[in-house]
């Protein structure tokens, strides 16, 4: 990196699924953006983690274990409105579309998606965070927050 280089911005990641081959590939496909990256099997074992270590974007399976990823959704928005979460489905209609959205999630993909979708809608969630002041340059939360539909 010479100094004409932008500082390199890292952002920590979560991935929430019950899935474990899926969050192994997730996992490695999101490697390539050099951030830190943790998983989670189920909703409690991510709110475990988020009472220590807090990510700006969270990937979210919609259908596991007791505590679903809506049920999740709905707890990250209460206690950390400015995380970036994008639920991702294999049980998806219209209707829990809407619901998630009504319920605040970021974006939204049904299984399965391909790479190219998951890098497209990831990088869209990063530029937020960084563009809305929501990391600083080691990828810490800094409590700035924009509303939604601010500054579009």
């Amino acid at each position: 990196m010479s100094q004409n280089d932008p500082p390199e911005v890292r952002l920590r990641l979560m991935i929430v699924d019950d899935d474990e081959d899926l969050r192994l590939g997730l996992g490695m496909l999101l490697e390539a953006f050099g951030d830190e990256l943790r998983e989670a099997a189920n909703a409690e074992e991510a709110l475990e983690m988020l009472a220590e270590w807090t990510p700006q974007i969270m990937v979210v399976d919609l259908v596991m274990g007791a505590v679903s990823g809506m049920d999740l959704l709905r707890q990250v928005r209460q206690k950390w409105p400015q995380m970036k979460v994008l639920m991702v489905t294999g049980y998806g209609t219209p209707e829990i579309e809407g619901e998630a959205y009504r319920s605040g999630v970021d974006g939204y993909l049904e299984k399965p998606f391909d790479n190219a979708e998951m890098i497209a809608e990831v990088e869209r969630l990063r530029i937020e965070v960084i563009d809305g002041g929501l990391g600083d340059r080691k990828g810490r939360i800094t409590g700035t927050t924009k509303q939604k539909g601010e500054g579009k």
